[in-house]
């Protein structure tokens, strides 16, 4: 095995996609995203694409990408919560795979920062399942102590 040279995954004017990533170990690689820090971006949506067969693909296994043609923009892949549709910025929290190797994802959106909801979102085989858990409250229970050092 030789590691080629370092190359940008996901591309956006000004955006730093924070990811997370999980691999059943043998031909997939799934991945659920967001444009940038919810503290950056308003309107910081949930995406998710995967890599499979030699390429990056939709949860439908629409391709958005080959390996040489990276990078991509998060538009090209599966958005999962639309922020500015929504009107509260989300943050990715886990992405996962259930039996059948469909994602699952849990992340958080906040319509302010006394206002933080859970989600799940899974993948059906034709469409993507979107259920709120739970409403949380703030980022901390002393939000302007701990702020300062999360900026």
């Amino acid at each position: 095995m030789q590691w080629s040279e370092p190359r940008t995954l996901i591309e956006g004017a000004g955006q730093q996609p924070y990811a997370k990533y999980a691999s059943d170990g043998v031909r997939t690689i799934h991945m659920a995203f967001t444009q940038d820090h919810p503290r950056k971006k308003d309107d910081n949506s949930v995406y998710y694409a995967r890599y499979a067969e030699g390429a990056f693909r939709r949860a439908d296994g629409t391709i958005i990408a080959s390996v040489d043609s990276l990078p991509f923009a998060p538009e090209d892949a599966d958005l999962v919560y639309d922020a500015s549709a929504e009107g509260a910025r989300a943050w990715v929290w886990d992405v996962a795979f259930d039996d059948a190797g469909r994602p699952v994802i849990a992340y958080a959106v906040f319509p302010s920062d006394e206002d933080h909801r859970y989600r799940y979102a899974r993948w059906t085989g034709s469409g993507w399942s979107d259920t709120e858990l739970t409403a949380e409250g703030a980022w901390f229970p002393t939000v302007g102590r701990y702020l300062s050092s999360y900026s």
